[in-house]
């Protein structure tokens, strides 16, 4: 048994489930590495409550796990289902949510449509986005220009006239709309920008709880609890006391174009030898030299050698990995390849 580089692009497990490509078609594999749906559409989706978008011939629905039509494959865009819900769309007669199996939710139609999370969904209505629940009842008015992101955070970030700002799931104003920028660094620490400045706040139980002078973003990494900028060899180290469990000990700290490690201390614990790294996760790390990738543990042994052209962090216990412009995916648990000539 060896493994085998078979497929164009790649992406990542969902629901049991990562989608493949080859030759400019699109299937799914298992955890087994096995080929459960063939290569047969234009294009996939993630899988999402069971069901995943499809496109075939320029018309897209969704299949299940078994590779059934569960909803028929005539629209003409769609968003995977969330809360139970998914959005379609015919073009010049709107957008609409539907149940599970292709059942109309609501009989309003609309201009656009974000799909939902955590309850509520975004619909545009008279050129202007808002909020309805599960039921279609408007819960927060249609009043923004756009809304930017509302997928994993407490917070909404919204737009009116080109400036931004934040709401909560309520429609109560968490930051003004006055901002040229917002970008989300966790769900509750945002990078600001105001008249060519950034700054940074940490938002707790609808409370801005920190600020910090300005801070440069020409080359910087972020993370849960730290921003580490050593452009210019300027560093800023801030540590936040968070209650999520799933922090990893060490973060990502670059210098003069060479990556390493340092605990949330500030010490240095693998040194700078690396051209490129990315955080760790799930207690490994991707690191990058001499144009080629791998893995190493958190006391820098290389448990995947630095052979690969390529190699993504781990994502539900799955990595991808590129060799020669083909892709495989590397097992957390055991750090072998999962596609071998006995799955295929």
């Amino acid at each position: 048994m060896s493994a085998i580089f078979k497929y164009d692009r790649c992406g990542n497990f969902n629901e049991g489930l990562a989608w493949v490509c080859l030759n400019d078609k699109y299937g799914f594999v298992n955890k087994d590495g096995v080929e459960v749906i063939p290569p047969i559409y234009d294009f996939v989706d993630d899988y999402s409550e069971g069901l995943a978008g499809v496109r075939l011939n320029g018309k897209y629905g969704f299949v299940d796990t078994l590779g059934r039509i569960i909803v028929s494959i005539c629209y003409d865009k769609i968003i995977g289902f969330s809360d139970g819900f998914a959005v379609v769309a015919v073009e010049n007669e709107g957008h609409w949510l539907i149940e599970k199996y292709g059942n109309i939710a609501t009989k309003q139609k609309y201009e656009d449509c974000y799909g939902f999370c955590n309850g509520i969904g975004a619909v545009k209505i008279g050129g202007l986005w808002g909020f309805i629940d599960t039921s279609g009842k408007i819960v927060i008015k249609p009043q923004f220009d756009d809304i930017c992101d509302f997928s994993s955070s407490d917070f909404i970030e919204v737009c009116i006239a080109d400036k931004y700002g934040l709401i909560d799931r309520q429609g109560n104003i968490i930051l003004p709309v006055r901002y040229d920028s917002i970008n989300r660094l966790s769900d509750s620490f945002y990078a600001i920008k105001q008249n060519d400045d950034w700054s940074w706040v940490h938002i707790q139980k609808d409370i801005i709880t920190n600020q910090a002078k300005p801070i440069y973003f020409d080359d910087f990494t972020y993370f849960e609890h730290n921003i580490i900028d050593y452009d210019n060899n300027r560093g800023i180290y801030t540590k936040y006391e968070d209650d999520r469990e799933s922090v990893e000990e060490l973060e990502v700290y670059s210098q003069n174009g060479k990556y390493g490690f340092m605990n949330l201390y500030g010490d240095i614990i693998i040194p700078m030898k690396y051209d490129f790294a990315l955080p760790f996760s799930g207690g490994y790390a991707v690191v990058k030299k001499d144009f080629k990738w791998g893995f190493i543990d958190r006391h820098g042994n290389e448990v995947v050698p630095l052979q690969y052209d390529y190699v993504s962090s781990f994502y539900n216990g799955y990595a991808k990995v590129q060799l020669n412009e083909k892709w495989n995916y590397i097992k957390r648990r055991s750090l072998k390849l999962l596609i071998t000539d006995k799955t295929n």
